[in-house]
């Protein structure tokens, strides 16, 4: 154990605080605990993952495994702002010769159906009717400590008696983390702890989005209503950062869709102009949808004795607080040539971010993207791409 930690020199915090869905557990400032630091945030989904390794003894260590998995993480910069808001996933622990490993618990199904077709016995050979549904079942007690988990399971020829049978053997099973060990006897080590958190965006996976009334609507109106029909109401009711979007599309969705493909498809159609749109889940589990902006914020030198990223007037912006779906302009690259902000993709020299990834204290790795307007075109026409020849 220590008492400080190099987290703490740059003015970084890091809580733990009880699960969202239980509640079980106090919050617990547990800077000093973490031997590495890093994150992911994405211009698609906002606050994507990190990975932490803590110095514990055996004691917390214990804890950490009865109670960790779904444990809310939070980073803070040094003037409190949050910079990764998530929950663990997946707890990995070695002590001595004993390896362990719980999760992940993005696995996890406590609310299950399954999809499977009928078999008519009065032809010969038998043959497969249409599709049905099984029962939905449900495991309130998982759901209670792990949030609703949906699943969907598909078969092929079956009776309701055996696609019911398959649903409840699937889910007595998958309803609590797995865990897997492994042990060297004999072996020696100290404790170890490492956790890998998701942000808030992934568990707009485990739930269908569904509306069966005709009709039109907008993105802009139907981004919230995706959002809210998250059973635990998970997301913040603050859509303020949800950008209008007048861009057209039908009512009716009944697909078995997840929340996250039917958003991923929403936000790719960009809009009326075929302009590129980013969404993310961030602080407060609050959402933000917007156009990509067409100006340049970040500036970076390659050749600066200081690895650092600045602002439009030179103010150097710390690496935890670079963001993703922003430009960046490599300003000491090209010198000489004219940048034109109409066409900031068609410049080398710029940078928009897909993603970010950052590690304590200081480390920011940058992925770059292209901004255009013919993906927006065929999202829109319900087209996956084009072929060229």
């Amino acid at each position: 154990m220590t008492t400080a930690s190099y987290m703490r020199a740059t003015g970084l915090t890091i809580h733990a605080a009880p699960s969202l869905f239980s509640g079980a557990g106090s919050l617990v400032d547990i800077t000093d605990l973490v031997a590495s630091w890093s994150h992911t945030i994405a211009a698609m989904g906002g606050y994507k993952s990190a990975n932490i390794t803590l110095y514990v003894d055996q004691a917390t260590l214990d804890d950490w495994l009865d109670t960790g998995i779904g444990k809310d993480i939070t980073l803070y910069s040094p003037s409190g702002q949050v910079r990764f808001n998530g929950f663990v996933n997946n707890i990995s622990a070695t002590i001595g010769g004993l390896s362990i490993t719980i999760g992940p618990l993005m696995q996890i199904a406590n609310r299950a159906r399954t999809v499977y077709s009928t078999v008519d016995t009065t032809f010969s050979p038998p043959a497969v009717g249409v599709r049905a549904n099984s029962t939905t079942y449900n495991n309130t007690g998982s759901q209670t400590l792990y949030g609703v988990q949906s699943k969907v399971l598909s078969v092929g020829g079956a009776t309701l008696a055996s696609a019911n049978q398959i649903t409840q053997t699937y889910l007595a099973e998958m309803s609590i983390p797995q865990v897997s060990q492994t042990l060297n006897i004999g072996a020696g080590g100290a404790a170890s702890l490492k956790l890998d958190c998701l942000g808030y965006d992934a568990f707009l996976q485990t739930y269908p989005y569904a509306n069966t009334a005709s009709g039109t609507t907008t993105i802009s109106t139907r981004i919230p209503l995706v959002l809210a029909a998250q059973p635990a109401a998970l997301y913040s009711t603050d859509y303020s950062g949800i950008a209008t979007n007048t861009t057209v599309i039908p009512v009716y969705e009944n697909n078995d869709r997840t929340a996250w493909t039917i958003i991923t498809s929403l936000v790719a159609k960009g809009d009326a102009t075929f302009n590129r749109y980013i969404f993310g889940i961030y602080a407060n589990r609050k959402a933000t949808y917007a156009a990509a902006p067409t100006a340049i914020e970040y500036y970076h030198q390659i050749s600066s004795e200081y690895a650092e990223v600045t602002d439009s007037v030179g103010y150097k912006i710390d690496p935890w607080d670079v963001l993703p779906g922003k430009w960046l302009m490599v300003n000491d690259l090209m010198i000489g040539r004219t940048s034109s902000a109409a066409a900031l993709s068609e410049d080398p020299r710029n940078i928009f971010i897909e993603s970010i990834s950052f590690t304590a204290p200081n480390g920011l790795s940058i992925t770059g993207g292209r901004v255009s307007k013919l993906s927006q075109y065929l999202a829109q026409l319900g087209l996956a791409g084009v072929g060229v020849r």
